[in-house]
């Protein structure tokens, strides 16, 4: 009788190491998404513009922070400047801003604007194109309008900005340097970031 219970067991003892990591925990599975992203490869600086857009007009962090330069992607690190208003208001706010900050940011300001209120950027060419060797630079108006939830602030952003676009690893137009002005009464994309 002792025999056989020895053996059940050192049998079970046995099973069980077979079985590698029998009750550990599994590596974790990224989240799947129920809809494709609304991203194409900017292979030229339009197609980088038009990302932008979707990235409002269908909520997508993941879109926006592709048009960013990752510097294990571009060589390059990401800097935002802020309008000289915004420096002035928001003291402090942009120091060491970078690619979290912009994560952080168009995160929380997705999530205070209803999946049924109006979201929209619309940008501009101001100037041609200027091209620099790799370096493209771009100025362009915006205006973003923004049906967010959150009381005290503006719903409609306007400005100039100037983007320096390089290309990444995969040879696509990303944005490395980013220049923000705000014009006349209207608040600019500075504020929006400093206020999400």
């Amino acid at each position: 009788m002792f025999y056989r219970s020895f053996t059940a067991i050192l049998a079970s003892l046995l099973l069980l190491a077979a079985c590698d990591d029998f009750l550990g925990v599994r590596d974790p599975e990224p989240p799947i998404r129920t809809n494709p992203l609304h991203w194409t490869p900017a292979t030229s600086p339009q197609i980088l513009l038009t990302n932008m857009a979707n990235a409002f007009q269908y909520r997508e962090y993941e879109t926006y922070m592709h048009c960013l330069a990752d510097t294990t992607q571009s060589g390059q690190s990401y800097q935002f400047i802020p309008s000289a208003q915004s420096k002035v208001l928001y003291p402090g706010r942009f120091d060491g801003w970078n690619l979290s900050s912009e994560l952080n940011y168009f995160q929380n300001f997705l999530s205070a604007v209803p999946a049924d209120s109006q979201l929209y950027l619309i940008l501009t060419e101001e100037e041609p194109y200027s091209e620099t060797g790799d370096t493209l630079n771009c100025q362009l108006l915006y205006e973003i309008r923004a049906g967010h939830t959150r009381s005290g602030i503006h719903r409609e952003f306007q400005g100039r900005l100037t983007w320096r676009l390089v290309k990444n690893a995969a040879n696509y137009w990303v944005i490395c340097r980013w220049d923000d002005e705000s014009l006349h009464q209207f608040s600019g994309w500075s504020e929006l970031k400093a206020l999400f």
